[in-house]
């Protein structure tokens, strides 16, 4: 995998790191108020939700035309977010499964990538859906995304 590209979600969720996102942040000079740890802990459970759909769609748009340097930052905004909701406990990881009805594909995707940790039974139709019917790349990264999980190769930073 690329470090200046992101586009496979399943990839990305076996291969990161704190560490490693913290270095990228800091060499792609992100500044985005959503990587902030202090307005992560303060945001409502709201904010934090329509943070991380707006990340994810962006990730998705970014990815489609192959600007990773638009595309990783978002996928990192991603997963801070996803950390703090873990952070909160299962209610507000299963908050985050109401993302699974949006129209957007990389919000799916990306919401049901994170439901295999906590419930795999709503995350697993979503990404065989998407593996089944969504359009290139998307079926590949749900499709890649499942392979991994089914090996145990899928770790959530």
């Amino acid at each position: 995998m690329s470090d200046n590209n992101f586009s496979n979600i399943g990839v990305l969720l076996a291969a990161s790191t704190t560490q490693r996102e913290e270095v990228k942040m800091r060499r792609l000079r992100v500044t985005d108020p959503n990587l902030s740890a202090a307005w992560r802990r303060k945001a409502s459970l709201e904010a934090l939700l329509e943070a991380y759909g707006s990340a994810a769609k962006k990730h998705h748009a970014a990815n489609l035309v192959g600007d990773w340097r638009t595309g990783n930052p978002q996928a990192t905004i991603v997963f801070a977010i996803y950390r703090e909701l873990r952070r909160r406990g299962l209610e507000a990881q299963r908050a985050l499964l109401s993302l699974l009805d949006e129209e957007d594909l990389g919000i799916r995707l990306w919401t049901a990538a994170h439901a295999l940790e906590f419930d795999p039974d709503r995350g697993i139709p979503i990404l065989e859906e998407l593996a089944k019917t969504a359009p290139w790349p998307e079926n590949f990264n749900a499709g890649m995304t499942l392979k991994l999980w089914k090996k145990g190769e899928l770790s959530f930073p």
